[in-house]
Order: structure tokens, then sequence, then C-alpha cells
């Protein structure tokens, strides 16, 4: 199966989870700084990254390898609106959000969504960061 997917890079089979609480302002700033510690200090290759909010606290996957290279990423988080009737408007809009969303900060590796108890909807973008050429 792997064959069909041509590129292979992004597949992985290694996780682990961080947990912290989201800032007064609903973003994942203290836990995207333990994954960036975390990244600095193990060297691995991030290729992917999950979210949830459960229990008060905020749960972020990161999925990675350890068998490659490594490479600096950060998270980001935005919010992108209030959750509604998710109706085909509402997912339009969202749809509309995640992608502009993502242009603040390529290039984008992985996204993903969470809500928080308030019913806010957050867009949380793994990016590359990209050597600069001095």
């Amino acid at each position: 199966m792997l064959a069909a997917m041509g590129d292979t890079t992004q597949v992985h089979d290694k996780f682990k989870l961080f947990t912290g609480a989201l800032d007064d302002a609903g973003h994942i700033k203290d836990v995207a700084t333990l994954v960036h510690e975390w990244v600095a200090k193990d060297k691995v290759a991030v290729k992917s990254v999950g979210a949830a909010v459960a229990a008060g606290k905020l749960m972020i996957t990161i999925g990675y390898r350890d068998d490659e290279e490594t490479y600096e990423v950060e998270l980001h988080s935005s919010k992108i609106g209030r959750v509604g009737e998710l109706d085909k408007d509402e997912q339009q809009r969202f749809t509309r959000a995640i992608e502009s969303g993502g242009m603040n900060w390529p290039p984008v590796i992985g996204h993903t969504l969470y809500v928080t108890k308030q019913g806010d909807l957050y867009l949380v973008v793994l990016s590359l960061v990209e050597k600069r050429e001095d």
C-alpha cells in the first residue's frame, strides 16, 4: 500500500502527547513551547499534529520519526469562529478560515482543530521553520 502513496516521508509510527492549559485567550502558547523545546532536545523529525480539549486541559499529540534528520518547527493557533449548526454555510466559512490561517504560517506541515468549552473553534498549524541564508 505504501508504494501506491508515492512519497512516504510523512509516514511515521511514533507519537508523543503533551498536555497543558490554554492561555487566557484560548491559545496553545505554553504547550507549543514545550513541543518546540522537546524537538530541539530529542532531535526528532515532526510529521503530524493532533489536538483536543478535555477535562479543562489541552492535549497536543505529535507524530514523529527519530530515524531522520531533525528540523525546526513551530505551532501556532488562531481562533476561527464559534461553532454553531455546522451547516453548509458554516462549513464553507470555516474552510475559508482554515485556508487563510494556514497562509499565515507557511510552509504548513499539518493542521488540526480544537473546540473550547465555550464553543470557540481554533486552528492549530504545524509549520516548518525555514533556514535563512545569511
